[in-house]
């Protein structure tokens, strides 16, 4: 993704769970499908379409709470952040999990079936799949820019110390800085829909209509990413216990 936007200067603009390819053999990762890329000097162009292109649930929260917004790098950065925390609830436990094991005479465990998870099923159809219509336009996202603007993913981990679990802590940190900058005056005159409603939060640290350019949003780079990945060394960490697929039977 960094080499195509910095080299070819493209940017995916689908970046989901599905596009990404891994070569279970070397770890390897692929990034696929681009068939909806645009070249850096497209991406002004603000959408027409009543529903954006694209996988809804990874989308960043600016996407779809301002329908007309062009499609900018940390709009497929925070692509990535949605990626991990669902990745992470479907698969580690969490305060919503109802997935446990019980184990057997021999030693081995074994998954026991739980009851319908209601609490997770609304938790994802809430923060990922919220879609509404307003003046023609589908819009959503409100619950998923509530959780960046807190820092929050909505959730507590049961292993909160793990590699995976702390860099989801400090993108969500870097990310929450970011949004509680933004300008929604502008944001939504520019490019929202006549009737959508300007989200206010009262932590929000920076007056109304006040944005520093070098805290924006638009302004996170890979670089701004990366470096919260830990450095190389030391020895490697014990790996946690991950779940049977806990989207089973959920309707999301």
């Amino acid at each position: 993704h960094e080499e195509a936007w910095k080299l070819g200067n493209i940017l995916h603009c689908d970046v989901s769970a599905n596009n990404i390819m891994i070569d279970i053999t070397t770890g390897r990762g692929f990034l696929n499908d681009w068939d909806q890329c645009k070249f850096r000097d497209e991406l002004c162009q603000g959408t027409i379409r009543s529903r954006r292109s694209g996988t809804w649930m990874y989308m960043s929260a600016v996407l779809l709470q301002y329908p007309r917004k062009p499609h900018e790098l940390s709009d497929d950065l925070e692509s990535f952040v949605h990626i991990l925390t669902v990745m992470a609830l479907r698969f580690y436990f969490h305060t919503l999990s109802s997935w446990t094991f019980e184990e057997v005479k021999n030693g081995s465990l074994y998954w026991k079936t739980p009851e319908h998870s209601t609490r997770l099923e609304n938790f994802i159809n809430g923060v990922y799949n919220e879609e509404s219509m307003d003046h023609g336009y589908a819009v959503g996202g409100s619950h998923k820019m509530a959780r960046l603007c807190l820092g929050d993913p909505g959730v507590k981990w049961q292993n909160s110390d793990s590699p995976l679990i702390s860099l989801l802590t400090k993108l969500y940190n870097l990310f929450s800085r970011r949004y509680l900058a933004l300008d929604h005056n502008r944001y939504e005159r520019e490019w929202g829909t006549t009737t959508l409603g300007i989200v206010e939060y009262e932590s929000n640290p920076l007056p109304r209509g006040v944005e520093n350019p070098s805290s924006a949003l638009s302004a996170i780079t890979h670089e701004d990413l990366t470096c919260l990945f830990p450095p190389e060394g030391g020895s490697w960490p014990s790996p946690i216990l991950k779940t049977v697929d806990q989207f089973q039977g959920l309707s999301t």
